[in-house]
């Protein structure tokens, strides 16, 4: 995915960006996944969409898996083709499915 002259390019565009400053970004996303957040996530009671993809080597499909089962109204889709950059080629159907399983607005 990432030899893709269509991807490779702009995702080394934003990381060269997003550490451009330094890397204290990148340390508080860390800091933000690996410690307490703050909450239960288990109990969030609100839908959660969990797109994954089933080829994932950077975020194995197990860690997909826990999240189905901590979470309530966890809502996973499985992208059977698809790896860590599944977003690349199925941005349409994510926001397609997630429009149709949202609640309409007045």
């Amino acid at each position: 995915m990432i030899n893709r002259s269509d991807v490779g390019p702009r995702l080394l565009s934003a990381y060269v960006e997003a550490t451009r400053p330094g890397g204290r970004g990148l340390v508080e996303d860390m800091r933000t996944v690996l410690n307490p957040w703050g909450f239960d996530p288990a109990e969030v009671r609100l839908p959660v969409h969990l797109f994954h993809g089933k080829r994932d080597a950077v975020t194995p499909p197990a860690h997909a898996e826990h999240w189905i089962d901590v979470l309530d109204d966890a809502r996973p889709v499985w992208v059977e083709d698809a790896g860590h950059l599944l977003i690349e080629d199925h941005v349409g159907e994510i926001l397609d499915r997630m429009s149709a399983q949202s609640p309409s607005q007045p």
